[in-house]
């Protein structure tokens, strides 16, 4: 039986501000829900890597090789090879203590989102990183696989959720940095 992978991407605020008399004076939101079909082409994912409540210790880092992603899945094990990187979720679970640093791996960094080596993004305690690029993601080869995490100012414990193609769809269309 063949395996069939699809995903869905959603992201939501809603607010309610009251004027004094009671009367909301906005009260709207602002949403993100799509999905993904399994395949390697634009809006289409066909495979993830996920690990949750990872504890990273204070000062100390780990650096994900995309290229090369292992986890337990079907009763083995399943390396995950990424080709792009569609979407990527970070949710820090640590509430008092603790930062997370992404990027800035001391070698064939992977800048993803952040397009350039050496840019970093800090994840406070309580929040969440979602970053998702439906139609091209972002390119993953040897020389641009790695993500590093740093915890600083604490412990920290986080999720992590990656998902993407293990293939080339065959266009040339779009960016993948």
């Amino acid at each position: 039986m063949a395996e069939t992978f699809t995903s869905d991407v959603k992201a939501f605020v809603g607010w309610n501000w009251l004027a004094d008399t009671g009367q909301p004076t906005d009260d709207d939101n602002i949403s993100y829900d799509k999905s993904f079909t399994d395949g390697s082409g634009d809006s289409q994912e066909e495979i993830k890597w996920s690990s949750e409540s990872r504890t990273l210790l204070n000062g100390n880092s780990e650096t994900f090789d995309l290229t090369a992603l292992a986890r337990s899945l079907f009763g083995g094990t399943l390396t995950v090879t990424l080709y792009k990187v569609k979407t990527i979720m970070i949710v820090i679970e640590s509430t008092t203590a603790g930062k997370l640093t992404i990027g800035d791996a001391a070698s064939n960094e992977w800048a993803g989102p952040l397009h350039t080596d050496g840019q970093t993004l800090i994840l406070d305690p309580d929040s969440v990183y979602l970053q998702t690029n439906r139609q091209y993601g972002w390119g993953v080869d040897d020389s641009n696989k790695n993500l590093k995490v740093a915890a600083g100012n604490g412990d920290v414990t986080y999720s992590i959720f990656i998902g993407g193609t293990e293939t080339d769809d065959g266009s040339a269309s779009g960016s993948a940095y």
